[in-house]
């Protein structure tokens, strides 16, 4: 099992020129502030800067515009993430990238690889896919907005149930690694084959719909003048589409233009830094008064002269940030764009194809009755045995898998473990007070069915029974646990304190609690570091010039901004 402890986070901002370093370094972190203090936004930041996605940021903070900076350790070697925009960095112990990606697929894949977490899901389509970045640390977070209604619901885009109850089962050891990865193929298997069976049985009634409207005497039975009527109508769809289609191709034409336009500004602010960066060099190591090796003008080298080429060169970076964020929209509007522009294309060919096939001495009557007698012997010849050969090879799969399970299955060691988690699940809601009903048998993933003011200290039992859980059995990994605000609607100060506590004692053996709160309650026990937020924002300006050093100095030894 790996652990991962937390040990510093750095936020900076270029544009508002304020930052803020908070030191992790403890096993208990107590974030303390009033409301618009930043604390959710700096809990939100930890499993975010990874690449984990919420439901909301609180109003005010976009992460997009905020550079995020996270020291941490696994089994005490020193590691790095880092996101900027949409940006992801994960840094080796010698301060060398590991990974650098702004898609959220290859982020998952390094991961993956850091942590050592070889997970997969298979898509409907039975498509092997990397688990998602939030399925990694859905058993460590209690997010503020959604986090208190059940267990490992904070992050969003996770996958179905399904996906959430295999990792559920792989993490807490219900089922070895072979095991995990057999069963979501199989349940992505068994989706491909009710979605072959589905489109058969669809496709095999509206053939027998078209067979009775065929030969029924009163089916379509129009004059000529009504069929010549229709293709009017369809001449006329034609050039309404045909002017859908100019109007997208005018606004390409505008896209591609600002594209370019955008891209040579962030050629030429590259440039500009580079000059200004020629400049600084060549200042700080001549005298005070500096000479234009081209035209022969005097400048005075003070260091007032300096601080300007420094804003300058802090102007085009935010620039830079800036033109690049505008790209990634033209890109995707010029995406969307031609996607538009070829369904428009492909529904004016088909239009003009039924158009030109029509013959003056037919009635659209029988026009229609042998293009749709063609089309059932098209889909018959066709169709037909891909559908049987496809279900007849997910069949198979399934057969296969299946008796790979049945050789994988510990149903013993399910009982075990079932039998742990409503013990451990048990005490602790005594020891919580919680109104949990102690004679049913509870399940791995189940709802939580309570509410009122017991239903946060329920949410806290289950959440550490997990961790407990997952401990005892031999988890691949253990995070740090952070937990967003414990002063939940209906929360005595009694129950609050006790939360507190709980939270405390149960933490995993040599892992860290994170926690925020808003009031004057205390922690106690040793390695408690409390960090106190009492302005109106998370960051300032007091602190932005170390913090822009230090992430400077990791940009300038491994990375470049990508124009």
């Amino acid at each position: 099992m790996k652990n991962i402890r937390f040990k510093e986070i750095l936020f900076l901002s270029y544009k508002e020129k304020k930052a803020k370093r908070i030191n992790l370094d403890s096993d208990v972190v107590v974030i303390k502030g009033g409301n618009g203090t930043g604390k959710s936004c700096l809990l939100k930041s930890l499993y975010g800067v990874f690449g984990a996605l919420v439901d909301k940021y609180p109003e005010g903070w976009n992460p997009y515009f905020i550079v995020a900076l996270l020291k941490f350790q696994i089994d005490g070697a020193p590691h790095r993430a880092m996101r900027i925009g949409k940006d992801f960095y994960l840094l080796n112990p010698d301060n060398t990238y590991f990974s650098e990606t702004n898609s959220l697929e290859d982020q998952a894949t390094a991961l993956s690889m850091l942590f050592g977490l070889n997970l997969y899901y298979y898509s409907d389509q039975s498509q092997k896919k990397r688990l998602p970045v939030g399925c990694y640390f859905m058993p460590f977070y209690i997010d503020q907005d959604s986090g208190w209604q059940q267990p490992w619901s904070s992050f969003t885009q996770v996958g179905n149930e399904q996906v959430k109850r295999n990792v559920m089962f792989y993490y807490t050891g219900v089922v070895n690694y072979d095991y995990y990865l057999s069963q979501s193929h199989l349940m992505a298997l068994k989706s491909e084959y009710r979605r072959w069976r589905n489109e058969k049985v669809i496709q095999n009634n509206f053939i027998s719909i078209i067979r009775e409207k065929l030969q029924s005497k009163n089916t379509m039975s129009l004059t000529e003048d009504a069929f010549k009527e229709e293709i009017g109508v369809f001449v006329s769809k034609i050039q309404d589409l045909k002017e859908k289609q100019n109007k997208i191709l005018k606004e390409l034409e505008e896209l591609y233009y600002d594209k370019l336009f955008k891209e040579s500004r962030v050629a030429s602010l590259h440039a500009n830094i580079k000059a200004i960066e020629d400049d600084f060099n060549y200042a700080i190591q001549h005298e005070d008064l500096l000479i234009c090796p081209v035209c022969g003008a005097q400048t005075e080298n003070s260091a007032l002269a300096r601080l300007g080429m420094n804003i300058d060169k802090e102007d085009s970076r935010e620039l830079i940030m800036k033109y690049k964020m505008e790209l990634d929209e033209i890109k995707r509007r010029i995406e969307r764009a031609n996607q538009k522009s070829e369904e428009l294309k492909q529904q004016i060919e088909e239009i003009e194809v039924l158009v030109s096939t029509k013959k003056e001495e037919y009635t659209l009557k029988e026009y229609l009755d042998n293009k749709v007698i063609e089309k059932l012997h098209e889909l018959f010849n066709e169709n037909e045995q891909e559908f049987e050969a496809n279900i007849e090879r997910v069949e198979g799969n399934i057969q296969e898998e299946e008796e790979k399970l049945k050789s994988l299955k510990g149903t013993n060691r399910l009982k075990v473990i079932l039998d742990d988690f409503n013990a451990c699940l048990g005490a602790y809601s005594k020891e919580l007070g919680s109104s949990l009903n102690k004679n049913k048998l509870h399940n791995l993933g189940e709802k939580i069915q309570g509410s009122g003011s017991s239903h946060p200290k329920e949410t806290l039992a289950y959440f550490f029974t997990y961790l407990t859980i997952m401990h005892k059995y031999s988890t691949p990994i253990m995070m740090p646990v952070v937990i967003d605000e414990f002063k939940q609607n209906g929360t005595t100060d009694q129950s609050i304190d006790k939360m507190i506590e709980f939270a405390i004692n149960h933490r995993p053996k040599d892992g860290q609690v994170i926690y925020s709160i808003s009031g004057d309650y205390s922690a106690t026990g040793n390695n408690v570091k409390t960090v106190s937020l009492d302005g109106e924002t998370l960051m300032n300006e007091s602190e932005y010039e170390s913090v822009r050093n230090e992430v400077d100095d990791i940009l300038n030894k491994n990375f470049r901004l990508k124009s």
